[in-house]
């Protein structure tokens, strides 16, 4: 009855939901299917566009602390970006060159 007297409310709430619910899906794949590198690059990518920056003030550790591993795994795989060209590592500071 509400839903048809508040149409706009009704839908603003549904295309809600299903943002959030993509969102959350998106999410639980990545932490349960996927490898860690492209885990962190998932998390990278996400914090780049929260920030509205390429540049991620953040360490290893607070890293390693979302994605519920390890410290020396994160360093690992953050260096091998490094390498490939994708990421420059500074202190407490990564910058996204092409994630």
């Amino acid at each position: 009855m509400l839903a048809k007297k508040f149409d706009s409310w009704y839908k603003y709430i549904l295309a809600t939901s299903l943002m959030y619910y993509g969102f959350y899906l998106k999410m639980i794949d990545n932490i349960a299917f996927k490898n860690l590198d492209l885990r962190i690059e998932f998390f990278l990518e996400g914090l780049s566009i929260i920030t509205n920056s390429k540049y991620i003030d953040t360490s290893h550790k607070e890293i390693a602390n979302s994605l519920h591993c390890s410290r020396e795994a994160v360093s690992r795989q953050l260096k091998t970006m490094q390498e490939s060209g994708k990421i420059v590592l500074g202190h407490n500071r990564i910058e996204l060159i092409n994630i």
